[in-house]
């Protein structure tokens, strides 16, 4: 009796071991996420509030359950943005969704970067848009994902 419970038991072991392996996907990608559109949402002069519109593209074989996403987008060494938002879709496997966060920046951190600008309206600086992803089940639990770049106020001219 003893060896036929022994067997049993291990029998279930593996098989709740080969079920859970599937939730350890070896080859699970970043979603990656694009601005689409910025605008002004109201705040106070010193701390206005921007609306940014957001596109998550899931490149895999899984849906997307996001419980929350947070956000810090940075030009040079100036962190000038952050928010958050609890309100994103499921985003089926291999599909995109759009959606609407909401920030604050703080002008105080752009005046060096207005100063730049008001010498040089042709300076390119770096940009980093850092957002950090929770998801409300399965595993990873959270995705860390970055877009750099390079932006300017103004076209370069052709020389």
């Amino acid at each position: 009796m003893n060896k036929t419970l022994a067997r049993l038991t291990l029998l279930l072991l593996l098989a709740a071991l080969s079920c859970s392996c599937t939730l350890f996907r070896k080859n699970l990608k970043d979603p990656d996420i694009s601005l689409l559109k910025f605008s002004v949402a109201g705040g106070t002069p010193l701390a206005p509030r921007f609306a940014l519109r957001l596109r998550i593209a899931n490149p895999n074989d899984l849906r997307l359950s996001i419980k929350g996403l947070s956000f810090t987008y940075s030009i040079g060494d100036e962190e000038l943005m952050n928010g958050v938002s609890n309100d994103i879709p499921v985003i089926e496997p291999y599909g995109e969704a759009e959606f609407t966060v909401k920030g604050s920046a703080s002008l105080l951190h752009a005046l060096p970067l207005i100063e730049t600008l008001q010498q040089d309206p042709l300076t390119r600086f770096h940009y980093r848009l850092t957002t950090h992803i929770d998801m409300a089940e399965g595993w990873p639990s959270s995705f860390n994902v970055k877009k750099e770049g390079e932006i300017g106020l103004l076209a370069d001219k052709k020389k």
